[in-house]
């Protein structure tokens, strides 16, 4: 690698924030209105950590106790829902970072869905 002189590295840094800039100007970002999101019911929002911690807590030891066929049946769920909605989470992702293709990022969900291992790989 050639070595660059720090004037040169400023020049790379100057013209990537530019583009970043641009592209994060293209994209409209989405409002949340902070009043309607759920806290502390079970959603996934909390309003503190400890509070997220020991509902993760409490989660870990349900699916420890549930056995296979119990997992079995949340990530087939899991994979249905990811690929019924692969389109607007690609969507999201987009508006979110402004980055990527939607189109992409759609092939991305549905080949992460479909190729992540799960509990069919522990059967011999």
């Amino acid at each position: 690698m050639a070595d660059l002189d720090p004037q040169e590295i400023q020049a790379i840094i100057g013209r990537v924030r530019d583009r970043l800039g641009r592209v994060q100007a293209e994209a409209e970002p989405r409002k949340v209105d902070r009043r309607r999101v759920p806290v502390d019911l079970g959603e996934g929002v909390f309003t503190a950590i400890e509070a997220a911690t020991a509902s993760a807590w409490q989660a870990f030891q349900a699916f420890s106790e549930m056995g296979l066929e119990g997992r079995r049946v949340i990530i087939d769920a899991v994979r249905r829902t990811m690929l019924d909605d692969a389109a607007d989470l690609a969507q999201m992702a987009h508006v979110e970072t402004g980055l990527g293709r939607t189109d992409d990022k759609t092939e991305k969900n549905i080949l992460v869905t479909e190729k992540t291992p799960g509990p069919e790989d522990l059967e011999p």
